[in-house]
């Protein structure tokens, strides 16, 4: 794959998942009735949507910018990850906010791999490392 069209492919994922989670803030943020009933399903009060929306929608900023993608790719794992642990009691496993959450955090690894491969530098490197002469 050409460098430039896997730095955009991924750009683009990882935009598509900002969006996905600045939607969901926003949802959160108005709490819509509907929204209401999903937090009280799974354990949350009524007037949580607003404290959800400020951490969903920091993690989609994160995310959106380049600078900051890598440290928004963190976060928003974590988020996805507390997200999904608390629909495990409420609805099973297995239920579509569970493959959604999954999804997201699929499109924001795979993105940022494209987009910026050498980041996973700062993981490690599985050769050793020459001494200096």
């Amino acid at each position: 794959m050409h460098k430039i069209f896997a730095r955009r492919l991924g750009r683009a994922m990882i935009l598509v998942a900002a969006a996905a989670l600045l939607f969901d803030g926003y949802m959160q943020f108005t709490s819509p009735p509907p929204m209401v009933a999903a937090l009280e399903h799974i354990g949350y009060p009524a007037d949580a949507g607003p404290l959800l929306s400020l951490l969903t929608l920091g993690c989609a900023l994160l995310l959106a910018f380049p600078a900051t993608s890598f440290a928004g790719a963190v976060l928003t794992t974590a988020f996805l990850g507390g997200a999904i642990a608390v629909h495990v009691p409420a609805s099973g496993l297995g239920s579509p906010p569970q493959f959604i959450s999954v999804g997201i955090g699929i499109l924001v690894w795979v993105g940022l791999a494209l987009a910026e491969p050498g980041i996973f530098a700062l993981l490690g490197s599985r050769k050793p490392v020459p001494a200096p002469r």
